[in-house]
């Protein structure tokens, strides 16, 4: 049993039990604060139960249970589990030999790190001193800086972000054991508001608490490196940085005496105790919306199709960008991370890729690294690396064939009537078929060029491979430029006979069908970059019409291609 009013007053009970009870009640009266601990053992450590009673018959419970022990830089650490949070603690400040026993346990006290500094010996309570800064927020030296706000040079980090982001768990400057942090403001504000750590005794109600926080002191910078305040100060430092009105570089500290416990700003070439807490974790799940065979089981993404991927975070996180995303086997179609408004802020994000062509089994996999975002608190971060792989369907080669179904021509151009739906019945290559009593184009009685635009399909457009179209001219000719149109309406040029030597359309193959004068099936076959174009539901092709006393027409089109992008 301790009295944590006047911590050096240990009373054990050995009398009867009504003797006992007198003395505690006497120790009541005197308007001291008890506190009772009992502890046992377990296969992964203790459980200790703590009472605490003061002269207001008030009276606090907790169980605090301490993990197995882990050995970091020489000292043996307890891992104790606070019954308000939940969250893991270090049973004692870092450099600490022992869990605190008073308030002014001197073994307890543990090192004074400033602010963001990696473990160097600088934070040894008799470590010499130097009015020297570093230019680096890496740089060592075994002496604690004095003189300056700052113990780096003004511009190396006066916000301290870099400090901020570097001084956690698995970074440069990490000072916990793995898997441990330097606690956020946050963190420490949620412990003691829950444990009641308040005015008044606020100095034993934190040595009282399961933290069991000792008046470790401070070392100021502006006295030489002069150690202050023990038995009557704790100072923790905290990883949030600040910046004073003044431009002055400061960080976030938890300042604890008998009137209260504060959370205030201080220089961070001060020095002050560090308590770690276990990193929390942030899990991640990634899923896609690629079909998945039987409903289960890796997805197929089918040929020339994308996929988009969303990343769902267990809470907000922040610093989740693209260069994130590893990818295998396909590229990032946007180019950027888009933040999903309708999901929690800052909790979801969804991304589309693109497979590389012409791949089997495992074929794309995306992949997000461990340590790759922190929570919104930047008490957590992602700790495993998260993936998913997806196969890759080959494109099918199967050759679609569609005729033109309606048709439309431009107005003022060299068409002299435009008449409904073709024959669909028409047998391309038959020479003895001359101008079709349906054709959609004939001549007004003057050479020129006319846009027909074809459509064949609106439900499922074709990459073009090549078109036929059935003409009746005076002529071998007559088919100048096909360009495709999408779904959009957005016009793209497949193939230009008055400029073949562009690189776009060079290598097109087109024929004739040589019956000169009568009638001639024109085919055109695109080139291989022009067949990745599209898809399209609609061409429109440039003709050119004789004069009205030949056989001038445009009987019937054919559209050969794929549903599926070809590689």
């Amino acid at each position: 049993m301790t009295n944590t009013a006047k911590s050096q007053l240990s009373h054990f009970f050995k009398n009867t039990p009504s003797s006992a009870f007198n003395q505690f009640k006497h120790l009541l009266v005197l308007s001291l604060l008890i506190t009772f601990s009992f502890s046992a053992r377990t296969a992964l450590g203790s459980i200790t139960t703590v009472v605490t009673f003061d002269s207001n018959s008030r009276t606090k419970v907790q169980c605090v249970e301490t993990k197995a022990r882990i050995l970091f830089n020489g000292q043996t650490y307890g891992l104790i589990t606070s019954p308000y949070t939940g969250r893991t603690w270090l049973d004692r400040n870092l450099g600490a030999t022992r869990t605190a026993i008073s308030s002014t346990d001197a073994a307890a006290y543990g090192d004074l790190y400033q602010w963001g500094r990696k473990q160097d010996g600088h934070e040894s309570r008799t470590s010499g001193t130097t009015s020297v800064q570093k230019d680096s927020i890496f740089s060592t030296t075994d002496k604690f800086i004095t003189g300056s706000f700052d113990w780096v040079s003004a511009g190396v980090d006066n916000d301290g972000s870099k400090r901020a982001s570097v001084w956690i768990d698995g970074e440069a400057n990490d000072i916990c054991p793995v898997g441990f942090n330097v606690p956020t403001k946050m963190d420490l504000e949620n412990e003691m508001t829950l444990a009641g750590i308040d005015a008044p005794n606020t100095l034993d109600k934190a040595f009282s608490s399961f933290l069991r926080i000792p008046a470790a002191g401070f070392r100021n910078r502006a006295t030489g490196g002069a150690i202050l305040n023990t038995v009557s100060l704790a100072a923790l430092w905290t990883r949030n940085a600040s910046v004073s009105t003044g431009g002055v570089q400061q960080a976030k500290y938890l300042s604890i005496d008998r009137t209260g416990a504060n959370y205030n700003s201080l220089d961070r070439a001060y020095g002050m105790s560090v308590r770690c807490i276990k990193s929390k974790l942030v899990t991640l799940t990634i899923t896609d919306n690629s079909p998945k065979p039987n409903g289960s089981g890796k997805g197929i993404i089918g040929a020339a199709k994308t996929v988009t991927f969303t990343f769902d975070f267990s809470e907000p996180v922040v610093g989740f960008t693209v260069s994130d995303v590893k990818i295998e086997n396909g590229k990032i179609v946007a180019g950027a991370i888009i933040p999903v408004s309708e999901a929690p802020a800052n909790t979801r994000w969804t991304l589309t890729a693109f497979p590389t062509q012409g791949m089997s089994s495992n074929s794309l996999v995306v992949t997000i690294p461990a340590n790759s975002a922190l929570d919104r608190n930047a008490n957590g971060n992602v700790i495993a690396s998260r993936s998913v792989s997806l196969n890759t369907e080959p494109p099918k080669a199967i050759v679609i064939e569609k005729w033109a179904t309606d048709a439309s021509a431009d107005k003022g151009s060299g068409a002299k009537q435009l008449i409904g739906k073709p024959d669909l019945g028409l047998n391309l290559g038959d020479p003895a078929v001359k101008n079709h009593p349906k054709s959609w184009l004939e001549g007004k009685g003057n050479k020129g060029l006319t846009n027909l635009t074809l459509t064949y399909d609106k439900d499922e457009p074709l990459y073009i491979q090549s078109v036929v179209i059935r003409q009746t001219f005076n002529t071998g000719g007559g088919v100048d430029m096909i360009s495709g149109i999408d779904s959009d309406g957005k016009e793209t040029p497949l193939y230009n006979s008055f400029n073949d030597e562009l690189s776009e359309f060079s290598g097109a193959d087109c024929t004739n069908s040589s019956w000169g004068m009568q009638v001639n099936d024109r085919t055109i076959a695109l080139n291989s970059k022009a067949m990745r174009l599209g898809p399209f539901y609609k061409i429109k092709v440039l003709v050119g019409v004789q004069s009205a006393g030949g056989f001038d027409g445009v009987d019937a089109v054919k559209i050969t291609g794929f549903k599926d992008k070809p590689l």
